[in-house]
């Protein structure tokens, strides 16, 4: 049987794991989107016909929704799994030494991360210029 010190070190090292790739899912995001932003004012600078532009401005908008879905779904995937080693430790440690976690406290900046990411990309339906 494994001991608890050694299952604590797992849990402590996906809590670890899931909480970079939360992060990393929201960076991901951000550099995306910052490349369609930028490859998009690079487009209204050039003289294409108006057919790619056409085309350009129908596959932009589907870039951006499945870009900020999956970065959502990365981030609750993640949280999801998180979650469970959370109350897997407080399970293993006690209550009183590491509280369970609970909605919405223990994930508040993830919900400000899936926050950002909706406001933006309705944003960028709204302003972007192509």
């Amino acid at each position: 049987m494994i001991g608890d010190e050694k299952q604590y070190e797992f849990l402590t090292n996906q809590l670890n794991y899931h909480n970079d790739k939360i992060i990393e899912g929201f960076n991901q995001f951000i550099k995306l989107i910052s490349a369609i932003i930028a490859g998009s004012i690079w487009i209204i600078t050039q003289q294409l016909e108006q057919e790619t532009k056409l085309l350009i401005s129908k596959i932009i908008p589907s870039l951006i929704l499945i870009i900020s879905v999956s970065s959502i779904f990365l981030i609750l995937i993640n949280l999801r799994s998180w979650w469970g080693y959370r109350k897997a430790i407080s399970s293993l440690i006690g209550a009183e030494r590491v509280p369970p976690p609970k909605f919405p406290r223990s994930c508040s900046s993830e919900l400000v991360m899936i926050l950002v990411i909706i406001i933006s990309t309705l944003l960028l339906f709204v302003y972007l210029p192509i």
